[in-house]
């Protein structure tokens, strides 16, 4: 699993390994995994 992208208060950002996903975020999941459809199935 890869987070390729996080959308922060109208701003996109490259996530780096500092990064912390916050309440409100959006992101951008890259898997091979499929039928993943919630977050908290792919953390899971």
């Amino acid at each position: 699993m890869l987070i390729a992208c996080l959308f922060r208060n109208g701003r996109t950002l490259i996530p780096g390994g500092d990064d912390c996903i916050h309440a409100g975020d959006r992101i951008i999941v890259v898997t091979t995994h499929t039928g993943l459809r919630e977050l908290a199935e792919i953390l899971a």
